[in-house]
């Protein structure tokens, strides 16, 4: 019996320790490049300008610190990996919308928030508002749009 409960507490101690992993892994260290991402110097002087830029436009405060989260949520993002936003554009739904360049010509608004569960939504529509898409990068790197994983 005591060899059994040996057993048992084995099991279980490796159960704990690869959800410890994966919680660490899917949650703390994004989390933590994300954190070191908006605290660079470069996201930080481009989140400066854009908030300087928006309040001078439409006498509108915003948050520096918002803005850093933000573009850190939009780094994620593969589509926007190392692309800066070119302005604020607005709000949403009490978010900023950015202007996020896809190209040399075209540009997309983008809103974005990270719910609890660690899921990351962006609101994305194209220049002329013909296209839209609902795009949620899970922690694990699953992408869906518009509900379809892809």
């Amino acid at each position: 019996m005591n060899a059994n409960k040996k057993k048992l507490t084995g099991v279980l101690v490796a159960i704990l320790l690869v959800i410890l992993i994966l919680v660490i892994a899917l949650w703390v260290v994004p989390f933590a490049q994300m954190a070191s991402y908006r605290g660079s110097e470069t996201v930080q002087a481009h989140a400066a300008q854009l908030v300087a830029d928006y309040e001078a436009e439409t006498g509108e405060t915003v948050s520096q610190e918002d803005v850093c989260r933000d573009m850190s949520y939009l780094d994620r993002y593969l589509m926007y990996s190392d692309l800066l936003p070119t302005e604020i554009t607005g709000t949403r739904e009490g978010r900023l919308v950015y202007a996020m360049p896809i190209t040399d010509t075209e540009t997309e608004s983008v809103d974005v928030f990270r719910s609890s569960g660690g899921t990351i939504h962006y609101f994305i529509q194209s220049e002329d508002g013909q296209a839209q898409n609902n795009v949620e990068l899970k922690p694990w790197g699953t992408i869906y749009v518009d509900g379809s994983k892809i």
